[in-house]
């Protein structure tokens, strides 16, 4: 049993790492970014030389992303929603993890172009999950922060865990 403000912790503190290359979870630069040109480096200039250019997404699946899919499942499930409460409003803890995730979805795509979506995260049930056109996914990304910010209830209290905007949520559906 997870603390729910802990996965949002985790997730937010992960996804960074691993997004802007800041001292990786795994150890390694896997930023996109790099490989991309859109920054560069100094000291450590392999990716910058395409030196190690086997960066792909993985780690942001099975670390943020999934961190972000439980912290829904467990606000969702009404076996667990009351325990999960004592973080935040329910609605309010989903919908951060709805934005964060199309956040990510959104610079996993742009760094990758077509990447699994729809079938991502799904563990077993799709273990080779399809990629989805890049363009597909844009349209599905506007359509959950639409979603996610129409379920923000700034009136209901703040989530704790959170990093970004220290939880509140006037900032998050601003």
């Amino acid at each position: 049993k997870v603390h729910t403000a802990y996965l949002l912790s985790s997730a937010q503190q992960s996804l960074m790492k691993e997004i802007y290359g800041m001292g990786t979870t795994t150890g390694k630069d896997v930023s996109g970014l790099r490989i991309m040109q859109m920054w560069s480096s100094t000291l450590y200039t392999d990716e910058d030389r395409y030196v190690d250019v086997e960066s792909d997404f993985y780690t942001l699946y099975q670390g943020g992303l999934a961190d972000l899919k439980e912290l829904i499942r467990l606000n969702t499930d009404e076996a667990t929603a009351v325990a999960s409460a004592s973080s935040g409003p329910n609605q309010n803890q989903i919908a951060v993890a709805r934005i964060m995730k199309a956040w990510t979805f959104q610079q996993i795509t742009d760094i990758w172009g077509n990447v699994p979506y729809n079938q991502a995260l799904a563990g077993l049930s799709y273990p080779t999950p399809v990629y989805d056109p890049q363009s597909a996914i844009y349209a599905d990304l506007i359509k959950e922060l639409d979603e996610a910010t129409a379920q923000l209830d700034v009136e209901a209290g703040n989530v704790e865990g959170v990093i970004l905007y220290e939880g509140d949520m006037a900032s998050w559906k601003r």
